[in-house]
């Protein structure tokens, strides 16, 4: 499912590895955001995350679902 990978974030829809692993390194590495996991849970196979993020980039309290093929994440979805 690597190629089959989906992430969503604030509703910018990005489809298989490159292009996730672009959104990375624009939205995350570059601007050195470091997330501290608030809270989990699972519900029905999709985990809830509350997350705290620090950085150059946004800054503040986010939430994540996310569902997993085996382990690896298939689909993350940021609100």
């Amino acid at each position: 499912m690597i190629g089959g990978a989906f992430l969503s974030d604030w509703g910018r829809s990005f489809h298989c590895r490159e292009k996730i692993a672009d959104w990375s390194q624009s939205d995350n590495i570059s601007v050195q955001s470091n997330l501290r996991i608030i809270r989990i849970a699972e519900r029905d196979g999709v985990y809830h995350a509350r997350v705290a993020v620090t950085g150059n980039g946004f800054s503040g309290e986010g939430d994540m679902a996310f569902t997993l093929n085996g382990d690896r994440i298939a689909s993350l979805i940021i609100s």
